[in-house]
């Protein structure tokens, strides 16, 4: 019998999308506690932080779609379905690291739409597939 593994599909979900752009963040607040003359530093940071982070999503995206449980051309959609959903959450890192305010209604709504579509088009692409209950017995699942 094959079923969907919710549990490994939230976990996917919930670590990418929320820890790593919470560590990403993190990095102007970081750099204004540690270093007092940031000036080189922040540029240098508001470059390689976003792109780093967008690399490492790339790399362990197309992993995980690599495993998963699905047709081939299912596997296929995911693909540039997965890095055309990076490019939402890179705009609004890039943004985040450079201090750019959110002053109007205008501001808000645009994030909201590219966190709507990030989350959106990752969901779709991270979709697990069906796999054997045997395979769960592993993880401590019930069968």
């Amino acid at each position: 019998m094959d079923r969907i593994d919710y549990w490994s599909w939230f976990r996917r979900i919930l670590f990418w999308d929320t820890f790593l752009p919470a560590v990403v963040a993190m990095v102007p607040i970081a750099i204004e506690t540690f270093f007092p003359r940031r000036d080189a530093l922040e540029l240098v940071a508001s470059a390689m932080i976003p792109a780093a982070a967008f690399a490492l999503r790339v790399r362990s995206g197309l992993r995980h779609i690599r495993s998963n449980h699905c047709s081939q051309s299912t596997r296929f959609a995911q693909k540039p379905l997965f890095i055309i959903g990076l490019f939402p959450l890179f705009l609004i890192e890039c943004a985040t690291i450079q201090g750019i305010p959110v002053q109007t209604k205008g501001d808000v709504a645009l994030i909201a739409i590219l966190i709507a579509i990030y989350l959106a088009t990752m969901i779709l692409a991270m979709y697990p597939g069906r796999s054997p209950v045997e395979e769960w017995a592993d993880e401590g699942f019930p069968r």
